[in-house]
């Protein structure tokens, strides 16, 4: 906001300083309320499947759903800036500049919070009551999965997540339980710099402009990924003959962070006409295509923190959450900066009401496609389970949305 502010007092400032030509009395200034929603940024967290559970009938499981949680940046505030400055009839000179700063999160829970069902039953043991989550729940983490594997934290390709406990007694029973939580979090930036020269043809109740400058052009994104898993298991037995007590209790802590930074110009050709519908109302319409270079930045990483719950065995106490010892694990993507090229359309469309010959508000449509933006590092792993990166293939970003404004003229 304090970029746009800056653009807007420099606009003035400008404007007010040249002087105007008689012939002119044509320096204009815009500003755009945009509700602009983005597209093409969305990045899959994982698969999670839903199953209904049955211990007593050797453990059958019926499919409730599957979901797939997506991070998604929703559309929000920003705005469109822009002047114009006539350097004869048919010739002006123009600057615009937009920005979209937009950030999201998304989290889910695997923590076996539903419902229980209590069992009463008998087997060789004795008679006992068998006590668990009515729900199973299978968790699919998109990246990296064939580590987790190997670490033995996943099976048949996605992290099991239940509760189960057994008593015989008030002092005589084990079970176990499985967590997880996952989260991830991203922002994402874009903006737009234009400058523009434009030589306007006009006709009985319409005018058409036709421009050609550069466009400035930065896009930022990152994002990072949490993904925690949690194993325990206990059992108590205390009797005439054993006082037994164990518990044991397991944390891996995952995260991935990812970041794309992207700055480019190039040229810029556009097209651009209003066409007189009554008296005070002009249908307004434009497009621009341009062709930016410039450099992508990129940077990546990927930790696993593992945890253990302590018994202290000469106090017997447990002690709490503590971290393995020397099994921390870190990878980096080193920093990297390519060359890249990509490419810009801008569409708009707009309704305009002249309130006095100075003032006029305007509604419409503006949508600006970003085709080839490079995209965020993710985490891969090779034949042989190792953990390497992957550069996804580029991608279109598109930023769109209603807007409403009004344009001064002085």
């Amino acid at each position: 906001m304090k970029k746009t502010s800056g653009i807007v007092l420099l606009l003035v400032l400008a404007f007010s300083l040249v002087p105007v030509p008689a012939f002119a009395g044509k320096a204009e200034l815009s500003l755009k309320y945009w509700h602009a929603g983005v597209s093409g940024a969305d990045f899959r967290i994982g698969e999670v499947e839903e199953y209904k559970l049955d211990p007593l009938n050797g453990y059958e499981s019926e499919s409730v759903g599957t979901d797939t949680l997506m991070l998604q940046f929703g559309a929000g505030r920003s705005f469109i800036l822009s002047g114009s400055y006539s350097l004869s009839p048919t010739v002006s000179l123009g600057v615009s500049y937009w920005g979209v700063n937009r950030a999201s999160q998304a989290s889910f829970a695997l923590d076996n919070l539903g419902a229980e069902f209590v069992e009463e039953g008998s087997d060789e043991w004795g008679d006992y009551i068998l006590s668990w989550s009515d729900r199973l729940y299978l968790i699919t983490p998109p990246e990296a999965l064939d580590w987790l594997i190997c670490l033995d934290l996943v099976w048949d390709g996605a992290y099991e997540s239940n509760y189960w406990q057994r008593w015989y007694g008030e002092d005589d029973y084990y079970g176990n339980n499985s967590e997880a939580f996952i989260a991830l979090e991203g922002n994402l930036s874009m903006s737009a710099l234009d400058v523009s020269g434009t030589m306007t043809l006009t006709g009985p109740g319409w005018e058409m402009g036709l421009s050609g400058g550069i466009r400035k052009a930065a896009f930022n994104q990152n994002r990072s990924k949490g993904f925690e898993l949690l194993s325990e298991a206990w059992d108590r037995l205390i009797n005439e003959e054993a006082d037994y007590h164990y518990y044991d209790a397991d944390k891996h802590v995952f995260s991935v962070d990812s970041t794309v930074n992207v700055s480019a110009i190039g040229p810029q050709v556009g097209i651009e006409g209003e066409y007189a519908l009554a008296d005070r109302l002009v249908l307004k319409a434009g497009a621009k295509a341009g062709l930016l270079f410039g450099t992508a930045e990129r940077h990546a990483e990927i930790t696993h923190d593992p945890w253990e719950y302590y018994w202290d065995g000469e106090e017997e106490v447990f002690v709490g959450w503590v971290p393995v010892e020397g099994a921390y694990f870190k990878k980096e993507y080193p920093s990297t900066t390519d060359t890249i090229r990509f490419s810009t359309y801008d569409l708009s469309v707009d309704l305009a009401y002249q309130i006095t010959e100075q003032w006029s508000v305007e509604a419409g449509y503006y949508a600006s496609i970003w085709s080839g933006v490079p995209s965020l590092v993710e985490v891969s792993v090779d034949a042989d389970h190792f953990i390497t990166w992957k550069k996804p293939e580029a991608r279109t970003v598109t930023v769109s949305g209603l807007t409403i404004g009004a344009n001064f003229k002085f």
